[in-house]
């Protein structure tokens, strides 16, 4: 009788071993809730430069400390200063590798010329209404006789870093390097390979230097010619492989990757933040004002009040963070 218990408990207990998979199978979504993604928009407007970058890296790590699956980065700029935009640059590479669940992704509405092209190629993913541009980012510097370009060898450092991020980000090399240059012309050339035709982007030199692209074995499209810069708008954009899509807002950007716009989280900046930007687009009034105050001072020593505008105003003007 023992013996014949003892088989009836180990039978139950195989045959609960057996059903415990199926079991698990059955209720696996339950034990792995996924849930609705969460959203976070981070608006990037104006002038790029060190307070903006600062900005924005706050308010990523804020976003990815309240549990980001989804950060969109919501862009709208005529480009700024390239120390800035480098630094960005390289945040963006270093956290989309640390953070590799979590998706970063640009929007742009308007625009996002200059340094705020290499913002946007440096996220994990782009998209742009029809009517955006991106592109023209040759490096410049303002002189007393206007703006000029910083010359041969920032543009070489610059076409470097970005073919790396092209490389990286998956977007057509020789149309990023047509963006920062005008001295080359970039071409989509359709190769024909049997039956197969292949669509490729190349430089002219690329052309002329490079044995796999003989003479009359491609069809040539020029992209862009030499003496101008690569500024592409969103159906081009597309077309060449930059914007993944075209979507006409911020909103409908959300409702295309599956989330609730109405719950999307967006985080503007600080009031701190908005006041450093502030007096850095003031900064010219701020030195012309500091220089006469300085002239009034050394003209009527002993006042005081001069000095005091003048470093008030020169101190405010320093600095963009």
């Amino acid at each position: 009788m023992a013996r014949k218990l003892r088989v009836m408990i180990a039978a139950a207990m195989l045959a609960g071993a057996c059903a415990l998979p199926a079991a698990d199978r059955a209720f696996g979504a339950a034990a792995k809730p996924t849930g609705p993604k969460h959203f976070y928009i981070i608006s990037v407007e104006g002038e790029v430069n060190g307070n903006m970058i600062a900005s924005l890296k706050r308010r990523t790590r804020e976003a990815l400390r309240a549990g980001a699956d989804v950060i969109i980065y919501d862009v709208d700029t005529f480009g700024g200063l390239s120390d800035a935009a480098l630094e960005g640059v390289e945040f963006f590479l270093s956290v989309t590798d640390e953070y590799p669940k979590v998706e970063f992704i640009s929007y742009v509405d308007k625009q996002a010329a200059s340094a705020g092209t290499f913002l946007v190629l440096s996220t994990e993913a782009l998209y742009m209404s029809e009517s955006a541009a991106i592109g023209d980012c040759q490096p410049i510097f303002y002189t007393t006789e206007g703006y000029k370009k910083a010359g041969e060898k920032m543009e070489t450092f610059l076409r470097g870093k970005f073919r790396a991020v092209a490389r990286k980000r998956g977007y057509p090399v020789a149309i990023v390097e047509g963006m920062i240059s005008e001295d080359i012309d970039v071409y989509e050339i359709t190769i024909k390979r049997k039956d197969i035709s292949e669509i490729e982007y190349v430089t002219g030199d690329q052309l002329k230097n490079e044995k796999k692209y003989p003479p009359g074995t491609y069809t040539p499209d020029v992209i862009v010619t030499k003496g101008k810069l690569v500024t592409l708008e969103g159906t081009d954009a597309e077309r060449y492989g930059f914007a993944k899509a075209l979507v006409p807002s911020v909103e409908r950007l959300v409702k295309h990757l599956g989330g609730n716009p109405a719950a999307a989280v967006r985080l503007k900046p600080s009031v701190k933040e908005q006041v450093v930007s502030t007096l850095f687009l003031l900064s010219p009034l701020l030195v012309i004002v500091g220089a006469g105050a300085l002239f009034i001072e050394f003209k009527t020593p002993g006042i005081g009040v001069p000095a005091g505008i003048a470093a008030l105003c020169l101190g405010s003007s320093s600095s963009d963070r």
